[in-house]
């Protein structure tokens, strides 16, 4: 039996250990420390000067870009929601555990739900929290401006990681403390779900102004951009803008997503980019894609500099990968969405990407009735036909989107170019970075916002305060929108008239974080959020059984039995081994014992 992993015992050298010297994005150029052998390293030798402490904040970011984290974070941030199906090539033999969840059928004994990998980073942030003061009284070439930034880097590394485990387990274990032996308790049991998000959002308030705005880039390729790559101001306020958002804190969230928006624009004028170059998009500075408004041309709706080559001007924060340089692959993206060389294991769910009528409703991609939102097909790779065959975001450095002229524009006319090479073009694995947080991402956080401050239900009437929350909202939505259109007529735009009241502005932000965020590791998070707010799991339960014509009336009676007061289905069983270790720790309800559950039978 696996010991709880919550407790791990990180001692000092475990985290110099996870170090690799010259990890993408995590240096300043020359402090990288030559480390001594695993075996020689004690804290005696360590945590005394300056460099010991730049080193063990690496080590945090390494550890979080591992595989066993950060496929935590995208499975329990996307494969229970409505985007995503098995491969048919993918058998209970080769993984049955994912096989389980994206089939709704998880158990407490599922090795996803094992958390203690992430657990594993949060240690480290707190070893770093405990240790850096001691440094900066025996080093004084540690200033205390240093030893705040770096504290602030890693208690948002820690916030980051608690945000993920409340958001998918509901009530989780909470310390604040480095556990470094033996000594301290082993058995504390969960925190609330609203009083770790308060933590949370206390422990970045306190460290907000600690942080770098901006690290300085080198001239190092394999160097580029800290700013997108460790933690800064707009990383501390896109997370404070997201929580206050599930604490329904609007105004807040409103706050930090405007505060991010600005420093954007500002970036943008420095570039020297004008009003003009962003006004399809509404002002605001989002990538411009280059329509063409001639459907028979390739489109060059190119979404590589935001997903293949990294660090675009959108992105707020990122984890990077540099593939065949150091070693470094993001090998979640090549084991679930495919490379060369590896089977995809899920494919885009078939609700989501049949094009084979142009009233789906169930489509995401059909308003208006029509397909030209160029994200679809550069999210999802179409064969000539038609049909839907794999993932096509972060995996593809194809470019382009070609439309048969012999085919309307309501058939399977569109259909992307070329497979690509996948992520680093000198290996077959996929060294694609992996976005948390970027520009349109907030938008849209801010747009759900600012539509739930709507007060009235009703019809809303021009004029209105209402009404002028509304058009804020839309505003946004559409900015985001209008960059992806293939065609620049006001037939494919979103029109505001179709707007009518509160609940059609919210579904819009849904349907819209839904098509600009896919496959990213948002969507089914941004389902439990809003089943939490609205006390209910029907927009969940309803959303999630569409992946599964077989399954779908099973997957919606086990989702939509919701209680507000306790962890339900929505939120994830606890892993048995952890329960077996910490008889403290209470299982979700809706797993039983967490052994068994009649919907793995089900989905067997």
């Amino acid at each position: 039996m696996k010991k709880s992993n919550i407790y791990n015992k990180v001692k000092t050298a475990a985290v110099i250990t996870a170090i690799a010297v010259g990890s993408a994005g995590m240096t300043s150029c020359g402090e990288w420390l030559e480390l001594e052998p695993h075996n020689e390293i004690t804290q005696e030798n360590f945590w005394n000067q300056a460099a010991d402490v730049q080193s063990a904040v690496s080590g945090c970011y390494l550890t979080m870009e591992s595989n066993a984290v950060l496929s935590r974070m995208l499975v329990w941030g996307e494969f229970r929601a409505d985007n995503v199906t098995y491969n048919g090539t993918t058998t209970a033999e080769k993984d049955a555990s994912l096989d389980h969840i994206l089939k709704e059928g998880i158990t407490a004994t599922n090795a996803y739900t094992y958390w203690g990998d992430i657990y594993t980073v949060i240690n480290r942030c707190n070893t770093v929290i405990n240790f850096a003061p001691q440094v900066a009284a025996k080093d004084l070439s540690y200033s205390p401006g240093e030893m705040k930034m770096h504290i602030a880097e890693v208690t948002t590394l820690r916030s980051l990681m608690y945000f993920y485990l409340i958001r998918t387990f509901r009530n989780v274990p909470y310390v604040e403390e480095a556990y470094l032996d033996d000594s301290k308790p082993q058995k504390i049991g969960q925190t609330d779900f609203y009083v770790v998000l308060d933590k949370l959002i206390a422990s970045l308030e306190a460290v907000k102004n600690d942080a770098y705005t901006e690290f300085p880039e080198s001239t190092n390729d394999n160097e580029k951009l800290y700013s997108t790559s460790r933690v800064t101001k707009p990383f501390i306020w896109a997370l404070l803008s997201e929580m206050y958002l599930w604490k329904q804190d609007y105004d807040n969230c409103i706050k930090y997503a405007d505060m991010i928006i600005d420093f954007k624009k500002k970036k943008a004028e420095e570039q020297r980019f004008t009003s003009t170059d962003f006004e399809y998009v509404n002002g605001y500075p989002l990538i411009n894609f280059n329509i063409q408004t001639n459907r028979n041309r390739n489109h060059a709706f190119d979404f590589n500099q935001i997903f293949v080559t990294g660090n675009s001007m959108e992105s707020i924060f990122e984890l990077n990968f540099n593939g065949a340089s150091f070693g470094q692959y993001n090998e979640p993206i090549s084991n679930f969405y495919g490379a060369e060389g590896h089977v995809a294991r899920v494919i885009p769910a078939k609700n989501l990407s049949d094009l084979s009528d142009k009233k789906e409703t169930k489509n995401v991609f059909a308003e208006k009735n029509n397909f030209y939102d160029g994200r679809l097909f550069k999210s999802i790779r179409y064969n000539s036909g038609g049909d839907p065959m794999y993932i096509y975001k972060y995996t593809a450095s194809g470019d382009g989107i070609t439309f048969r002229s012999s085919q309307t524009p309501y058939t399977t006319g569109y259909y992307a170019d070329r497979y690509g090479v996948y992520g680093d073009k000198e290996d077959s694995r996929n060294s694609s970075n992996f976005i948390i947080y970027r520009l349109s991402d907030i938008m849209l956080l801010k747009a759900e916002a600012l539509a739930l401050k709507i007060s009235s239900d009703a019809a809303l009437s021009e004029g209105s305060a209402d009404y002028a929350l509304m058009q804020r909202a839309f505003d946004l939505v559409q900015a985001v929108n209008n960059r992806a259109l293939l065609e620049d007529k006001p037939s494919s735009k979103l029109d505001i008239v179709d707007i009518v009241n509160k609940k059609d502005m919210i579904d819009l932000v849904y349907d819209e974080r839904n098509r600009e965020l896919l496959f990213e590791g948002k969507r089914y998070f941004d389902l439990v959020r809003r089943t939490m707010r609205e006390g209910n799991s029907l927009y969940l339960a309803d959303k999630c059984s569409k992946k599964d014509s077989n399954l779908g009336a099973y997957i919606k009676s086990f989702l939509e039995n919701y209680d507000p007061t306790q962890p339900n289905a929505i939120f994830w069983p606890i892993n048995l081994d952890e329960i077996k270790a910490d008889e403290t720790l209470k299982q979700n309800g809706s797993f039983n014992s967490g052994e068994s559950t009649s919907m793995k039978n089900s989905a067997n």
